[in-house]
């Protein structure tokens, strides 16, 4: 391993922790001001969502990518190219999979 990739793991390293602290704040219920779009909301609309159920959610999503960060970065430098291509089809199928799951079926509505 060359200096480069350690500087690549420990990067990513702090990048995860980073994302791992956001998840475990939302997943308790708070941080609402991190969902994005949600603080830029009219309060009238606010009211009418279910703040915790929308953290836990987000803090879900966010456990798991901070969870499976550090495996792109690990199968560049290892030389183990499945695990960057399973990293980036996560990465797509997650954000397909939270939008859906966030716009269909009020599921955030009080």
């Amino acid at each position: 391993m060359t200096q480069e990739d350690i500087i690549a793991l420990v990067i990513i390293g702090v990048f995860s922790l980073a994302i791992i602290a956001m998840a475990i704040t939302l997943l308790l219920g708070r941080g609402v001001w991190m969902v994005a779009g949600y603080n830029t909301m009219p309060a009238a609309k606010q009211v009418k969502r279910n703040r915790v159920a929308l953290c836990k959610f987000i803090g879900k999503t966010l456990l798991l990518v901070g969870l499976i960060l550090p495996l792109a970065v690990s199968g560049k430098i290892f030389n183990v190219s499945w695990l960057s291509g399973n990293f980036r089809l996560f990465a797509i199928g997650g954000i397909i999979f939270t939008l859906i799951y966030e716009r269909i079926g009020n599921r955030f509505m009080k």
